[in-house]
């Protein structure tokens, strides 16, 4: 036989099912094993949370609320725990606390802040105030800051103000009115940047613009990136072409690549214009052919392939495979020609030499002009070692002094000639033909025929 003091567990049992309540210091119905009544769970939670108790039942099923404080526990298993005028809508929603937030969406997390709105499944907002995860973006957080708002899946921002991220899996570090719309694109910090691509990153500085896939823009202010997989390190008003993808600024002021593959280190309003170029610093240099360099100076330009400048000001390079170490305004027009440097010097031959000195100029191919002043080869295969106002005009002639010019070829042309005798053969046994020796009984210098 059953009594009501028996404990039997229940199975099946839900909030409108009735159950005996039994007390048994009541007597009053005349049962020495106390008295029996009848209620359903409903009416006993109402009496466990309402009243003066804290959290009181929300209208959501199995929904919880913190009382007395226009909070709002509508969804289904949702939970405001404290603050004030906050609103769990979605099911499985959490609000921790703070002021007039919403959560709208099935497991959405509102930590604290206030006027901020959660409309992403299983998103979450830490803090801060008037945040806004849009209705759709599944996953995404913000973690605090100030009208910050998220428009995708699994986006991030970490704090800041006015920060925006449009796409998925998109992250702002913080600070200011930074935007993110693309994929996997991340921005640190900053004021003004934007990051607009698959895989694009801007760490921090002012107003820069990553726009291409896999582009990075470390810092600086003004700078833009426009083709896959390039980078700028910081610098003022940097930027690269649509077609200068795997291209580097390290950094500067108003630098830009036109084509792929390029780099400038540095300096101010350089130039590459073709592939494979690399300009090192300077000043308003710039490369137009493919696999060239300047490594600095002012001013500079090589319009050849395969060419370089070291440095100077003013210098051209025409020609391919041509070089020039510095000065002021020299020029290569012809391919593999160098000139070392000196000023207003112009090689004009194939394969033709400058090493410096002023206004000299090669004409012909495979001559050389090694310092000096106003020289010039016309013949090929022509040689002014230095000197003022020489002309080499027959080829394979050599010239070495001032205003001489070579009239026959295969000569060596000089003003003047000082033997030291004293080193001289004495006689001409075993001396292949056209050597000079000395003869000692009349003191003439002789040639061996």
């Amino acid at each position: 036989m059953a009594f009501l003091t028996d404990q039997i567990p229940a199975t099946g049992v839900n909030l409108t099912d009735l159950f005996h309540i039994v007390d048994p210091f009541d007597l009053s119905q005349g049962n020495p094993a106390g008295s029996s009544y009848k209620a359903c769970f409903q009416q006993v939670l109402g009496s466990i949370t309402g009243g003066t108790s804290v959290m009181i039942v929300g209208a959501g099923v199995c929904s919880v609320e913190r009382c007395g404080n226009n909070n709002n526990a509508s969804g289904n298993c949702s939970t405001v725990s404290g603050g004030y005028g906050n609103t769990s809508i979605g099911n499985y929603s959490t609000i921790s606390g703070g002021y007039n937030n919403t959560s709208i969406c099935t497991y959405s997390t509102i930590s604290g802040g206030y006027y901020n709105t959660n409309g992403g499944n299983n998103a979450t907002i830490g803090g801060g105030i008037t945040n806004f995860i849009l209705t759709g973006s599944t996953s995404s957080t913000i973690s605090g800051g100030l009208s910050n708002e998220t428009i995708g899946e699994v986006n991030s921002i970490n704090g800041g103000r006015q920060n925006t991220t449009i796409g998925t899996y998109n992250s702002i570090g913080g600070g200011c009115q930074n935007t993110t719309d693309g994929c996997s694109s991340t921005i640190g910090g900053g004021l003004l940047n934007e990051s607009t691509d698959f895989g694009s990153t801007v760490g921090g500085g002012f107003s820069n613009t990553a726009s291409c896939c896999y582009t990075t823009i470390g810092g600086g202010q003004g700078n833009f990136l426009n083709s896959e997989y390039s980078t700028i390190g910081g610098g003022l008003n940097n930027s690269n072409a649509p077609v200068a993808g795997r291209s580097t600024i390290s950094g500067g002021e108003s630098n830009s690549v036109k084509c792929s593959h390029d780099f400038i280190g540095g300096g101010c309003c350089n130039t590459t214009l073709n592939a494979y170029n690399v300009i090192g610093g300077g000043f308003n240099n710039t490369t137009t052919g493919s696999t060239s360099n300047i490594l600095g100076g002012t001013n500079n330009i090589v319009i050849g392939g395969i060419s370089s400048i070291v440095g100077g000001s003013g210098n051209y390079i025409y020609g391919t495979n041509s070089f020039i170490g510095g000065g002021l305004t020299n020029t290569t027009f012809c391919d593999w020609s160098t000139i070392g440097g000196g000023s207003s010097n112009s090689s004009s031959g194939f394969y033709s030499v400058i090493g410096g000195g002023n206004q000299n100029t090669t004409f012909s191919g495979c001559s050389s002009i090694l310092g000096g002043e106003y020289n010039t080869t016309i013949g090929s295969h022509t040689s002014i070692l230095g000197g003022s106002g020489n002309t080499a005009v027959c080829d394979c002639s050599i010239v070495l002094g001032s205003g001489i010019m070579s009239n026959r070829s295969n000569t060596t042309f000089v003003n003047n000639l000082s033997i030291t005798i004293s080193t001289l053969p004495t006689s001409s046994a075993g001396l292949p033909s056209g050597s000079v020796w000395r003869c000692t009984v009349d003191d003439i210098l002789r040639i061996v025929p």
